[in-house]
């Protein structure tokens, strides 16, 4: 599966009504209302603002839509329909209209965002999705500059730091990196450090009981 890179947005013209369809990196179902509020405010004028969304990985995926005011199943579902056909997550595509006074009927208004929701996304800059795990360790001083090195030599992505006695490290990394980065944590602080994943080790108390 493929995330946005960034947003992008294209324009159709359909019998003088004007659709703007954007697609952008969003992975918060319960934020997305908040965010079509703040598309529409920022489109004075339009006459609606339908929204397809895709969060999560292919195990793992919920998806919302509106048809905002448009017959129901000619607006949203045909935007939904095409988002979830492309193999694109963690996306939000919003098509603003702007109507142009002559009425396209139901079939016209499936082609209408169908086909925007298909233009916007057929021309996104993606990349591939990374199944990540979160990982936390505490290190002393003296190693705390030679592990962040070797985590990230591994492609760890280092999120944040606390300072106290020790240092208190978190970040995230690429699932099928995370032993070799452990392993890199081991040996770099010669044993005294150990990488921790919290999802790791709650599904290793689950094997447990």
């Amino acid at each position: 599966m493929y995330i946005p890179k960034r947003s992008h947005s294209i324009t159709h013209r359909i019998k003088n009504s004007r659709f703007i369809a954007t697609a952008e990196p969003f992975d918060d179902l319960s934020g997305v209302k908040q965010r079509v509020e703040e598309i529409r405010g920022q489109n004075p004028g339009s006459a609606h603002v339908v929204y397809a969304l895709s969060v999560g990985d292919e195990k793992n995926r919920s998806f919302a839509m509106s048809d905002d005011g448009e017959p129901k199943g000619t607006a949203g579902r045909p935007a939904l329909e095409v988002l979830r056909g492309s193999g694109i997550t963690d996306c939000l595509v919003s098509i603003v209209r702007y109507f142009g006074g002559t009425k396209l009927g139901t079939g016209g208004l499936v082609r209408a965002y169908g086909g925007a929701t298909k233009a916007a996304l057929e021309s996104l800059p993606v990349k591939e999705l990374i199944d990540t795990l979160d990982f936390s360790l505490e290190t002393p001083y003296e190693h705390h500059e030679p592990v962040q090195r070797a985590l990230s030599g591994l492609g760890a992505e280092i999120t944040d730091e606390q300072f106290g006695e020790k240092v208190t490290m978190y970040g995230r990394v690429a699932r099928e990196a995370f032993a070799a980065c452990a392993e890199a944590v081991r040996e770099t602080s010669r044993g005294t450090v150990t990488l921790v994943a919290p999802e790791q080790t709650e599904s290793e108390d689950k094997d447990e009981t």
